[in-house]
C-alpha cells in the first residue's frame, strides 16, 4: 500500500499549491445571470479572478491538468448559482481547493483524474452544486427560484430543501437507474429553456452581470460559446445551447471512467441526502454530522464499484481509498469546510495561511488535528 509518508506528501503538494494560486494576479472573469433570479447577479471580484486565472493556467499546463482545471472553473460557476450564502461560500472554497489540487496532482503528467472526481462529485452535493444548476433550468420559465425547481422551495432570498415527496417526476427521473443504462436511451428533460436576450451588459463594477445568451463578448454564456457547445457538464452528457438544454445518451460501454464515477457518486449522494432528510438543522444548507459523515465516504463507495472489472485498478483504488485514504479524504473535507482549522492547529503562528504550510513537521501537526476532529465527529455521529 502507499505509505502514509507518500500520502502526506501528496497532501503537502495540495496545500503548497494553494500558495501559488492565491498570490496570482488574474484578469477579470465573467458574470452569469438568469433573469429574475437575484443570487446569480452577485458575481464579485474573487470568483472572477479565480475564473480568469484558471483560464490562464489551462493554456499553459498539460492536457490532464487542463481537464481538471476546466472542472474547477465549472465548480466556480456552480457556486454562483446557489441561493444560500453559506453553501455558496463552501462551494467557492471547494473550487479553490479543487483548482489547487488539480495543479499539484496533474501538472506532472498524471492523466488519471479519479481521485479528484470522487472528491468533487460528492462535494457537489455538500454544497448543492450540480442539482442547483439544473434546478435553475427547470425553473427558468417560472421566473423565480422557488417555483418549478427540482430540489429547493421558497423565495429567491430564502429557500429550503424540498422533501423527497415534493420532488417532481421530471427531476427524479434523472436518478432512476445506476450504471445499467440503455445506451440508446436519452436522459429525459422537459420544460427546459434558457432565458434569451440581454439584460445588463458588463461594466467595471464588481457586480457585473449579463443574460445567459447575451451578445457581449465578455459574457460567460456568449452566443458563440453556446452555439459551439463549449459549455457542458459530465463529459457532454449535459450541455447548454441557445434555446434549451442539450443532452446525449450515456453509453456505459464507451464512457470514460470519470463519467461513471461522477454519475454514481451523484446518484448515491442524492439517495443519502434523502435518507437523512430531517436530521439537519433548520437553516438552509446546514448539514448534519450524519450527512457530512456519509458524504465524506462516497469516494470509497464509488471506487469500490469501479474496481470489479480491473484487478490491478481495484488494488490501486484500495491503496488510495482504504483506511488511510479514507482518513486523508476526511482531512481534505475539513480543509474545505473549516479553513480556519489550520490556525487552531498551529497556535504559535495564529496568522499562518493554509497555503503556506510547506514543512513536513507543520503538515503532520495539522493532519493530527484533523484526525482528532474527525474522531470527534465520528463519535458524535455514533451517539446520535
Amino acid at each position: 500500500m502507499r505509505s502514509l509518508v507518500q500520502i502526506f506528501l501528496t497532501v503537502a503538494a495540495f496545500l503548497v499549491a494553494a500558495a501559488v494560486i492565491h498570490k496570482a494576479e488574474a484578469a477579470a472573469g465573467q458574470g452569469i445571470h438568469e433573469n429574475n433570479f437575484n443570487p446569480l447577479c452577485a458575481v464579485l471580484d474573487e470568483p472572477k479572478k479565480s475564473e480568469g486565472y484558471t483560464k490562464h493556467l489551462i493554456l499553459e499546463l498539460d492536457a490532464a491538468a487542463s481537464v481538471a482545471l476546466k472542472q474547477a472553473l465549472k465548480l466556480r460557476i456552480y457556486a454562483e448559482t446557489i441561493p444560500a450564502a453559506a453553501q455558496r461560500i463552501n462551494m467557492r472554497n471547494l473550487s479553490d481547493a479543487y483548482q489547487d489540487y488539480s495543479i499539484a496532482e496533474f501538472s506532472a503528467g498524471f492523466r488519471n483524474c479519479q481521485t479528484v472526481v470522487h472528491y468533487k462529485a460528492a462535494a457537489n452535493y455538500m454544497a448543492g452544486g450540480v442539482d442547483t444548476v439544473i434546478d435553475l433550468l427547470f425553473g427558468a420559465e417560472a421566473a423565480q427560484a422557488g417555483s418549478g425547481t427540482c430540489t429547493r422551495t421558497g423565495s429567491t432570498a430564502s429557500s429550503t430543501p424540498k422533501t423527497k415527496s415534493q420532488l417532481k417526476t421530471a427531476c427524479t427521473a434523472r436518478y432512476n437507474s445506476d450504471r445499467q443504462h440503455d445506451p440508446a436511451k436519452k436522459p429525459a428533460v422537459t420544460n427546459l429553456r434558457l432565458t434569451a436576450g440581454c439584460r445588463t451588459t458588463l461594466t467595471t463594477r464588481n457586480n457585473e452581470t449579463c443574460a445567459l445568451t447575451c451578445d457581449n463578448t465578455d459574457c460567460l454564456f456568449h452566443l458563440s460559446h453556446v452555439h459551439t457547445g463549449a459549455i457542458e457538464f459530465l463529459g457532454g452528457l449535459i450541455g447548454f445551447k441557445k434555446d434549451g438544454l442539450a443532452t446525449k445518451a450515456f453509453d456505459p460501454a464507451t464512457a470514460e471512467e470519470t463519467i461513471h464515477l461522477a454519475l454514481f457518486a451523484e446518484k448515491t449522494a442524492l439517495q443519502i441526502l434523502n435518507g437523512l432528510e430531517g436530521k439537519a438543522g433548520a437553516a438552509a444548507g446546514n448539514k448534519s454530522t450524519e450527512q457530512i459523515e456519509a458524504l465524506s465516504t462516497l469516494a470509497n463507495h464509488a471506487a469500490a464499484s469501479q474496481g470489479k472489472n480491473d484487478k490491478e485498478g481495484a488494488e490501486l483504488k484500495t491503496q488510495e481509498f482504504g483506511d488511510t485514504g479514507d482518513k486523508i479524504n476526511k482531512a481534505l473535507w475539513n480543509v474545505v469546510e473549516k479553513l480556519e482549522v489550520a490556525k487552531e492547529a498551529l497556535p504559535e503562528a495564529p496568522d499562518i495561511k493554509l497555503g503556506s504550510i510547506n514543512s513536513f513537521k507543520e503538515l503532520t501537526r495539522v493532519m493530527g488535528y484533523y484526525e482528532a476532529l474527525k474522531e470527534q465527529q465520528f463519535k458524535k455521529f455514533k451517539s446520535s
